[in-house]
């Protein structure tokens, strides 16, 4: 469950993924291919802590230097304690051992959940937070992952429900997916960030992707060669996808059907 393949800078292909044994046992794990996809070396454990962590899908990067970062929200046991915190586990030999970051991210009621991190032109990394405070959160590291700062509003209203951040390829400007409600998931929306500056408050509402009666919490992005593509959960069975119009500058516009999966 809950995927990220991510090319790293060596040219393998990282496989990272979720093995659930119960309610207090949820663990992330790696593999490597050096092949193509065609094989893959053994899984290694990215979080050696008896917690139940979380980690959405396509949330793991590599920085500049090469150090590996997996983001996760984790409770003791979510059916006894549904409240959340967030930390990162880092690598910097592509995989083989993880560490803990020395701090976590906790926020008032359920906590500190889903996050996703982005590399800011300095070097340092921000990272966003689902919250129940009625909008987007985020923290700032400057050594890579290790030291976190408190969490704080990024002034973007949302749900209770995940977003996801990453930089335009062709601009090299920040965008940044969610819901832009404060109790429901829809519209799903971008906006845009070109000043880093201000660690988001810069983020202008760019384009309502879909204003749909159906809610659309889960999205996904893939880069292709200067595009983004986006996809978004729309039913249990429907999917809406998403792609940047390099025609039409840095529009975002919804150009394929309704698909069904599984």
């Amino acid at each position: 469950m809950s995927v990220t393949l991510l090319r790293l800078q060596s040219g393998e292909i990282a496989f990272f993924y979720l093995h659930k044994n119960s309610s207090s046992d949820l663990e992330a794990y790696v593999k490597l291919s050096r092949d193509e996809a065609k094989s893959w070396g053994a899984p290694v454990c990215v979080t050696p802590v008896d917690r139940y962590h979380v980690m959405n899908n396509d949330r793991v990067i590599q920085l500049k230097s090469g150090r590996l970062l997996a983001p996760v929200a984790s409770s003791p046991d979510f059916r006894k304690l549904d409240h959340w915190v967030s930390s990162v586990h880092y690598s910097d030999d592509l995989g083989k051992t993880w560490r803990k970051s020395n701090s976590e991210i906790d926020l008032p009621k359920r906590g500190a959940m889903e996050p996703g991190l982005v590399e800011l032109r300095d070097g340092s990394v921000m990272m966003i937070i689902r919250t129940q405070m009625g909008s987007v959160y985020r923290s700032l590291s400057r050594d890579g992952g290790v030291t976190w700062t408190a969490g704080e509003t990024m002034g973007l209203v949302a749900p209770v429900a995940p977003a996801t951040i990453s930089r335009i390829p062709k601009t090299g400007d920040l965008l940044i997916v969610w819901n832009n409600a404060p109790d429901k998931r829809t519209p799903l929306t971008t906006a845009v960030s070109k000043d880093e500056a201000s660690l988001g408050k810069a983020f202008k509402i760019w384009n309502a992707l879909l204003v749909s009666p159906m809610p659309t919490p889960y999205s996904l992005r893939w880069r292709l060669g200067s595009s983004i593509l986006l996809g978004a959960s729309a039913h249990p069975r429907r999917t809406f996808d998403f792609h940047e119009d390099r025609r039409n500058g840095s529009r975002l516009v919804l150009s394929m059907k309704r698909s069904h999966s599984f």
